[in-house]
């Protein structure tokens, strides 16, 4: 836990009028029992943004939150962890999070993009600034140019967050499960994964879905294939424009875990040869030493983030 979300945590005791306290994995929470129950809540959601701390760096890679000075509108960015906070929060689509700036409890009101001095009384605007998508246009042969080059990504053709709530929670259960026995540092990656235009609403609505694979590769294994650089998602191999020349690639969260060398005849993950537990491997690659793409056999592994919507344009 970071000082910031012990911050949070003062904020919460100080809202509810409740004591809490940490002890290893153990949130002890105590007072008068409507009280408590009412902090229980603002817990689960810090905790939730705990959780999520492996996806932090790419949170700040895409998004910034800024506030503006009420006379000049000049925009500041939060901090870091106040980014990561809010736009978690934002994502969860909560009408408001309590949040603690200078050591004074603020209200963030996304109904009204509002920051509330709780003491003062006195607000200002805030607003969610997306930032460049450096990384989709990364190792792009040269002799071709994807139309949301050196666009911010408010001007690509469209991106679109995707949040759907059973996806979601499958994903966290999954993540909770991985993390109690993967031996890897990073057990969730961003990664991309393209498709057919055909295929955009069914992943949007249900998740990825094993059944569809082999329409694009098979070589390491008969799951979901999602790529480490978007440069090969935007290959028509696996991303086929439409007939209007348009490419869907989804930026996807996914569980890669512990990990082997993956091969045609796979239909799941291997089980690792070490220990007296049958365990099997989370996913496998095409080279363990420097993966270029990772494949699951469980469609709770990976929920689609967002959906780029692109086009290639040749010079």
């Amino acid at each position: 836990m970071t000082d910031y979300h012990a911050k949070c945590l003062e904020v919460i005791k100080r809202k509810h009028a409740v004591d809490v306290q940490v002890q290893g994995t153990i949130i002890a929470i105590s007072g008068f029992k409507d009280y408590v129950t009412a902090a229980i809540s603002d817990v689960k959601l810090l905790l939730e943004n705990i959780s999520n701390a492996v996806s932090d760096r790419e949170i700040l890679k895409t998004v910034q939150w800024v506030h503006h000075n009420p006379i000049t509108s000049k925009a500041k960015a939060y901090s870091t962890d106040a980014i990561v906070f809010i736009e978690n929060a934002w994502r969860m689509k909560l009408k408001k999070v309590d949040i603690l700036f200078d050591n004074q409890p603020h209200i963030i009101n996304f109904e009204k993009m509002q920051e509330y001095n709780i003491a003062s009384g006195k607000s200002v605007k805030i607003s969610r600034k997306l930032l460049e998508l450096g990384d989709v246009t990364q190792d792009v042969p040269g002799n071709c140019v994807l139309l949301l080059r050196r666009h911010p990504v408010a001007n690509l053709c469209d991106v679109s967050g995707i949040k759907r709530i059973f996806v979601v929670v499958f994903f966290l259960l999954k993540k909770a499960s991985v993390l109690q026995h993967s031996t890897q540092p990073v057990v969730e990656r961003v990664l991309y994964h393209g498709t057919s235009e055909g295929s955009v609403k069914e992943i949007c609505v249900h998740g990825f879905n094993r059944s569809f694979c082999g329409k694009n590769a098979t070589v390491y294994g008969q799951g979901v294939y999602f790529a480490v650089n978007s440069a090969l998602s935007v290959q028509d191999q696996y991303s086929p424009p439409n007939p209007d020349g348009y490419k869907f690639i989804f930026a996807s969260k996914v569980l890669t875990g512990d990990f082997t060398k993956g091969c045609h005849s796979m239909k799941t993950a291997p089980l690792k040869e070490t220990g007296n537990i049958p365990l099997r491997y989370d996913s496998v690659t095409d080279d363990i030493t420097k993966p270029t793409m990772f494949v699951i056999f469980n469609d709770t592994q990976a929920f689609p983030e967002y959906l780029i919507t692109c086009q290639r344009i040749y010079r």
